[in-house]
């Protein structure tokens, strides 16, 4: 049960660098053959909504498992 801490913090790290791929790559996030402005705005809102909570369950995760530890 303890080991679910760190991962889930580690997977949570790895869904920010994703969120932040889509907006560079937006082709990344959605099908190829939605192109254009949709799917910029698309991926910068998932990247808007996916970072802050990645962000903070990958904290939250990594203080309990440490305090758990």
């Amino acid at each position: 049960m303890i080991i679910l801490f760190p991962l889930n913090a580690i997977l949570a790290a790895g869904g920010v660098v994703f969120a932040i791929l889509a907006v560079f790559r937006p082709s990344a996030r959605v099908a190829e053959e939605a192109e254009g402005v949709g799917a910029d705005f698309y991926a910068r809102m998932y990247a808007a909504k996916a970072v802050p909570l990645c962000l903070l369950a990958a904290v939250v995760h990594a203080l309990v498992a440490v305090l758990i530890w």
